[in-house]
């Protein structure tokens, strides 16, 4: 009883981790001085503190932006 308790549990895990939205985060670059992270999501590219906190994005465009580059200014 508990292998089939267990199996119907992984099972369902499965299921529900293949039917979550998936993550469009691309081409992620960190800051030469390690402070920040800029990657691009859903065709935009946003920056956020390497310690973690609130993304801001930095794009609006129609267009889709990827591959941001940091530069040394």
């Amino acid at each position: 009883m508990k292998k089939l308790f267990l199996c119907m549990a992984l099972g369902l895990a499965a299921e529900w981790a293949l039917a979550a939205e998936p993550l469009w985060l691309r081409d992620v670059k960190i800051s030469p001085d390690g402070q920040q992270i800029a990657f691009c999501y859903k065709g935009d590219i946003y920056k956020v503190a390497a310690d973690g906190g609130k993304a801001v994005q930095l794009t609006t465009q129609e267009s889709y932006e990827s591959s941001p580059v940091w530069s040394p200014d």
